[in-house]
């Protein structure tokens, strides 16, 4: 093979293995350098479904961007994505706890007689000035 080639050759293998190895550090995350954005996130359904009129269950939020000032959480039926379960923005008091019935704009659970449905709760952490820093999702069956 000509020296020519063994240099393509070889550049080609040099570039293939970058690429490969900025894909292994996964996807970049936007927000501050060095900070994670991924938030956790956890519920459970123990009293606060049966009715569009429920009061929102109690939310834990974990891995919180410094900085983040609000929480804006939102709930979809992944069944019917059609159906607006609203949510609400609530003040981070720095607890990671979102209480039960915080959320003013909320319809809870309610599918239709034996059926049971994904429901999703996405909360984006928000800075000062409104901006997302951060985000995470949870998702329950119900019943």
């Amino acid at each position: 093979m000509k020296r020519g080639k063994k240099f393509v050759l070889l550049t080609l293998a040099v570039l293939a293995v970058a690429v490969l190895a900025a894909g292994c550090n996964g996807p970049k995350q936007a927000g501050p350098a060095g900070q994670n954005n991924s938030l956790t996130v956890q519920f459970a359904w123990e009293g606060h479904g049966g009715s569009l009129s429920s009061p929102s269950p109690q939310i834990l939020v974990g891995n919180i961007p410094s900085g983040t000032a609000f929480f804006d959480v939102r709930m979809k039926d992944l069944d019917r994505p059609n159906m607006n379960h609203g949510g609400g923005k609530v003040a981070n008091n720095g607890s990671g706890v979102i209480p039960v019935g915080a959320l003013q704009n909320y319809k809870g659970p309610q599918p239709p007689a034996s059926e049971v449905h994904t429901y999703v709760f996405t909360v984006t952490a928000l800075d000062a000035d409104n901006q997302a820093i951060g985000q995470g999702q949870a998702s329950r069956r119900y019943p």
